[in-house]
């Protein structure tokens, strides 16, 4: 720099204000991105109890406090107390220096925290903190069950009865003693929230068909409304992982942030008055909630009307329900029908829910390796572009994983992929075999065009060559060959005599 130069100009501002304007400004974008992406940061809501646990899923003792909060919550919730639960896994944080220590527990009240904790603890020391700091008895709480040390035994009788609660039946096969292992380690986590049973009956092929189980070993999976087929790996992670979902809440709050990293089809209820929206939903999200999750979120409004609104998030779009909030009916079968992802693949969790709807069902047979399986999914994808569910339930049945299924209902299928549509009211499978080089989307295209027109024929299903007939035609073709060399060679020898 010369002598004598300045170094401001006129008018230019003088150094203290420069610092303070860039402080100001440094301090306003750590706010902007702490507001947008910081989502450890949880507002409660303004009114009635909240719970924020803070956890990561390889955590030992985040796993081992969660059924002791959600049995808490389930407490409160059966006394018609409101209280919202927010789960956040610190791991998705972009800042975390608010939380020292995992598990953290934060309980709050219309938006206040009136205390919190970290760490794992026994079950009856939280009810302890919870009942003192609360004001709750103590009484309303779940005790604590001893844990079991074998499973529980369920025969023929015990199915004239209503199961309560929580049900997971197991089908044995007489010799798969893992599943049993699993089974009991994960009755023995759960410490009796869930009932597992092992079914001892003699006629255990007439109970376990009337829930459509025909194969052994198989669990069956009932909780107030909800009635499945276990039909994950089974492995003791898979399977505490699928029983934590079970019992979890069903109609959770959910903040804007956390919409960001939902997964697809994920239902949404907008809200601003909790009792009218728990009184709608919160029954019809415990019933739907092994098939796609239902969230609240509260929306501030100062009209006097409250506000009720369901939406599905689904194809990177989101969908309005526009009937009557009202008919619960209808509710229920929009719901059921926007829960399908464009192509579903068969099995035994969802085959009564896609062969017994309202639906027509468009399904492709073939291998799970097939090439052909990403072009039927572009199909899906285009049938389901613009609108929350398509006319069509589109699945996909993987022959070699099914091939009592395939061979039964559509006989000897080739290399070839083949497309069926299915009649759920009249149980009825219609389509045509493949013609030679004929593309899956020309395929589709003619035969949807003939669903439609009511012409397309019922699938005639493809008869392998039974073994019986192959051997009667070998044995009239060496008969056949044998007479010709005999009729040969007697002629050679009437020309040489």
């Amino acid at each position: 720099m010369k002598p004598g130069r300045k170094l401001f100009k006129k008018n230019s501002l003088p150094i203290n204000m420069l610092i303070g304007q860039f402080l100001l400004c440094s301090l306003l974008i750590k706010y902007v991105l702490s507001q947008t992406y910081n989502t450890c940061r949880i507002s409660p809501p303004s009114t009635g109890y909240s719970i924020i646990k803070y956890y990561r899923d390889q955590c030992i003792h985040c796993k081992s406090i969660a059924p002791k909060i959600e049995k808490i919550v389930n407490s409160i919730e059966k006394q018609q107390i409101d209280i919202n639960l927010y789960n956040v896994d610190t791991a998705t944080c972009t800042d975390t220096s608010e939380i020292e220590v995992i598990p953290t527990v934060i309980i709050n009240k219309d938006g206040k925290q009136l205390f919190k904790f970290s760490g794992d603890m026994p079950y009856e020391k939280i009810i302890e903190i919870f009942a003192e700091k609360t004001g709750f008895n103590k009484k309303i709480f779940e005790k604590q069950k001893s844990s079991p040390t074998e499973l529980l035994t369920l025969s023929k009788q015990d199915f004239l009865s209503t199961f309560s609660g929580p049900w997971i039946v197991y089908f044995n096969n007489g010799y798969d003693h893992v599943i049993e292992d699993i089974l009991l380690e994960t009755y023995k986590s759960f410490n009796g929230d869930i009932k597992i049973a092992r079914y001892i009956g003699v006629d255990k092929e007439i109970v376990a068909g009337r829930y459509y189980i025909y194969d052994f070993p198989g669990i069956l999976v009932m909780y107030d409304g909800i009635l499945m087929r276990y039909n994950g790996e089974m492995t003791l992670s898979a399977f505490y992982e699928f029983c934590s979902r079970l019992i979890e809440p069903s109609f959770k709050e959910i903040t804007s942030d956390q919409l960001t990293n939902i997964t697809e089809p994920t239902f949404v209820v907008f809200y601003s008055d909790i009792v009218i929206a728990n009184r709608a939903f919160r029954r019809i999200s415990h019933d739907l909630k092994m098939n796609a999750v239902t969230y609240k979120m509260k929306i501030e409004s100062a009209e006097d009307t409250p506000i009720l609104r369901l939406a599905v998030f689904k194809n990177n779009n989101k969908f309005y329900y526009d009937g009557d909030i009202n008919n619960e009916g209808e509710v229920r079968e929009w719901l059921f029908h926007a829960h399908f992802p464009n192509i579903s693949k068969l099995g035994m969790d969802n085959f009564y829910s896609i062969f017994h709807g309202l639906k027509p069902v468009v399904s492709i047979i073939t291998d799970g390796n097939s090439s052909e399986l990403g072009l039927f999914e572009e199909i899906a994808m285009e049938s389901n572009r613009g609108i929350s569910s398509s006319p069509y339930v589109f699945t996909f049945i993987d022959k070699g994983e099914y091939p009592k299924f395939t061979e039964t209902n559509f006989g000897l299928v080739g290399l070839s992929s083949i497309i069926v549509f299915f009649d759920p009211e009249k149980q009825v499978f219609y389509g045509r075999g493949r013609k030679s080089k004929e593309s899956i989307k020309s395929y589709f295209d003619e035969q949807l065009a003939q669903y439609k027109e009511g012409t397309l024929p019922k699938y005639v299903k493809v008869k392998p060559i039974s073994y019986k007939y192959g051997i009667i035609g070998v044995c009239m073709v060496g008969g056949i060959c044998g007479t010709i060399k005999y009729l040969t060679s007697r002629k050679k020898k009437v020309s040489i005599e």
